[in-house]
């Protein structure tokens, strides 16, 4: 046990193009109500005093980030940005990389997909109690229980078994460790010889299990969803608005004002 209290931090990839989207931008800049997508991302973690500082993964040339129009300067400086790689992986390893001034290596990091706006404060506390129970070197991620009949095809599409379903969770974001142990399995993994294993890293989690660190699931919502198809934008404005109006989470315009177009 470390006698210093672990310090939060966040990274969140947006450097996705949303190619499942008939979008002219990219789809962390879509518009709900008057807010780009990204601002209820980053509204969730702003309003949670926690998070020291939130690293925001962009692609090379945004013209969008720096277009993004603050309350005053309210929390602003909590954020800091970054260009990401050509992979998830790469992304994250530069949203870490730029946490490097801040972060020690036992601080807890939060990875989150910026297109997961869904996120709720009560996820987020759900999530930091689990680490709070665990040794320095687990790390946990929020997932839901795979509930339909899950099967198992051939490449010919065939179905060769049925599985256990009760044996299966569905991965969501953010995903937690301990800074220095994750960014160290993304640069071991990016760095290795053998490119069966980076294929291998989907999210963070994978990474950490290639080097023998197996996370704790912790239950999230089907409103923590990912938004990657024009049916789910909609679906989230109408999920937005219910976490508002039950005030289970803060309105982006704490922090950002509306961006009437691009």
């Amino acid at each position: 046990m470390h006698l210093t209290q672990p310090k939060y931090y966040a990274v969140i990839p947006t450097a996705g193009v949303g190619s499942r989207m008939s979008l002219t931008l990219p789809k962390q800049y879509a518009l709900i109500d008057g807010f780009p997508l990204i601002t209820y991302t980053l509204s969730t973690f702003l309003a949670n005093a926690s998070f020291d500082k939130i690293s925001v993964v962009i692609s090379a040339n945004d013209p969008y980030w720096e277009k993004l129009s603050f309350q005053g300067n309210n929390q602003r400086n909590r954020l800091i940005s970054c260009e990401g790689g050509s992979s998830r992986a790469e992304s994250v390893l530069e949203g870490l990389k730029a946490l490097e001034p801040y972060a020690n290596q036992h601080d807890r990091v939060f990875v989150h997909d910026a297109a997961r706006c869904g996120l709720t404060d009560n996820l987020l506390i759900r999530l930091s109690e689990s680490l709070d129970n665990q040794i320095d070197a687990m790390g946990a991620i929020l997932a839901i229980p795979v509930f339909d009949s899950l099967k198992k095809v051939n490449q010919a599409g065939i179905i060769t078994a049925s599985e256990d379903r009760r044996l299966y969770w569905q991965a969501q974001t953010p995903q937690c460790f301990p800074y220095g142990a994750l960014k160290n399995a993304l640069a071991d993994v990016l760095a290795a010889t053998n490119r069966s294993d980076s294929d291998r890293i989907t999210d963070e989690s994978s990474a950490m299990e290639l080097k023998g660190v197996f996370a704790e699931v912790v239950l999230s919502s089907n409103e923590n969803m990912k938004v990657t198809c024009d049916e789910d934008l909609e679906l989230m404005q109408i999920i937005i608005e219910k976490q508002i109006a039950r005030g289970d989470r803060c309105s982006p315009a704490t922090f950002f004002k509306k961006t009437e177009c691009w």
